[in-house]
């Protein structure tokens, strides 16, 4: 769920064999954390990502996976 406080869920899916790298950065773009970084066979996934420390503020959540690349908001509000 977007926005969020502590915790939340990341579901995402690979279709082929690949390094799967899933970033947190702030606003800047600058990489806060990096949660998953791991080669993945095809399926769906889910990260619960589960952070108090982040102060309320706009992320971003970007998925690198082979070619794929996402970047998604995030809204932390506490």
């Amino acid at each position: 769920p977007n926005p969020f406080s502590n915790q939340t869920t990341i579901t995402y899916s690979v279709e082929q064999p690949s390094n799967v790298k899933i970033e947190i950065l702030d606003a800047d773009g600058k990489t806060l954390m990096t949660p998953v970084n791991a080669r993945h066979q095809p399926g769906v996934y889910k990260y619960i990502l589960t952070d108090d420390t982040l102060p309320a503020g706009f992320y971003f959540c970007r998925m690198d996976a082979g070619t794929f690349s996402q970047t998604r908001k995030m809204v932390v509000v506490r």
